[in-house]
């Protein structure tokens, strides 16, 4: 069964920074929490991550337009849950001043017989998080 899992926030933090961050496709590390990501490193288009509960998951960047402000990325290899087809999509998009309105859509298969509105949480609960990281580090400044 296909599920989607979508997060779409206003927060404080200026686009082109928060893009920025996004972007740059191998410093997930240096803003995401530990809970979440522990380790990444690169070859290509594919960053290896490791998760906070120890699982590797490769994603490959599918596209990125600095223009729009969107990144789209899928999961090759094993995936977390056993998912399949997973995409997703990341934009970005300047409200007045310094906020911003980041929308996180995914897109998988879960395994037959599962719970796909679980899995939908699953990702959206880790959506927040890496939304709230994000911001957080453009506004920081890193």
């Amino acid at each position: 069964m296909t599920t989607k899992a979508e997060v779409i926030m206003e927060v404080d933090g200026a686009a082109d920074d928060i893009y920025r961050l996004l972007a740059d496709w191998d410093g997930i590390c240096d803003w995401a929490p530990k809970s979440l990501i522990q380790s990444c490193r690169l070859e290509g288009d594919v960053r290896h991550l490791v998760t906070g509960d120890g699982r590797n998951v490769a994603e490959q960047l599918e596209m990125m337009d600095p223009i729009t402000k969107e990144l789209c990325f899928s999961i090759v290899g094993p995936a977390p849950g056993g998912i399949e087809d997973y995409f997703a999509s990341v934009l970005v998009e300047p409200l007045d001043g310094a906020r911003s309105r980041v929308s996180w859509v995914g897109r998988m298969t879960v395994p037959e017989g599962a719970d796909a509105d679980r899995f939908a949480a699953g990702f959206q609960a880790s959506y927040r998080t890496l939304i709230e990281s994000v911001a957080k580090a453009a506004r920081d400044g890193k």
